[in-house]
């Protein structure tokens, strides 16, 4: 028995992300849901799904749709996303779920660039925001760094010490 190639070309990935990007402007919002996770499958880290992703989550205001772009950044990876995903935390008025959502992706992306954002955030939450919201953050930390350090106070130091440390 043939075995059938699953893995569409690149033209045809290509094609079908360009289809789901269009299909972020439906105006059904559990239809523009599906075709975020999708696109979050199928596109790759370049700028147009990247930015198409981004600016859906910033206009979200369901947060069912966040959280599936927030999903597909992180599956999808890449500079535009990891932006998207540190701007959104840096939102004032974000659900604490769709917070925990971002620092999550963040973790599974394990960018040492997001380290300095991170704290600064972990601060911030530690002061006035949502225990679990902080949780997250120490586990992205953690998850990137693979380091035991509790509290943003005692992140800052750590971090300070690797930068001496890489002089």
């Amino acid at each position: 028995m043939r075995e059938v190639e699953r893995t569409p070309s690149a033209a045809a990935r290509a094609a079908l992300a360009a289809a789901l990007r269009a299909g972020l402007a439906d105006r059904v919002p559990k239809k523009v849901a599906r075709a975020a996770r999708a696109l979050g499958r199928v596109g790759d880290a370049g700028e147009a799904d990247g930015e198409a992703l981004a600016k859906l989550l910033a206009r979200a205001r369901e947060q069912p749709l966040a959280l599936a772009a927030v999903e597909a950044l992180g599956a999808l990876g890449g500079e535009a996303a990891r932006a998207a995903l540190v701007a959104q935390l840096r939102r004032a008025a974000v659900a604490p779920e769709v917070a925990v959502a971002c620092a999550q992706a963040l973790a599974r992306a394990g960018d040492a660039d997001d380290l300095d954002d991170l704290i600064d955030l972990l601060e911030r939450a530690e002061k006035r925001g949502p225990p679990e919201f902080a949780a997250a953050l120490e586990d992205a930390l953690r998850a990137i760094t693979g380091q035991e350090v509790q509290g943003g106070r005692m992140w800052r130091a750590w971090r300070r010490a690797q930068r001496r440390a890489a002089r």
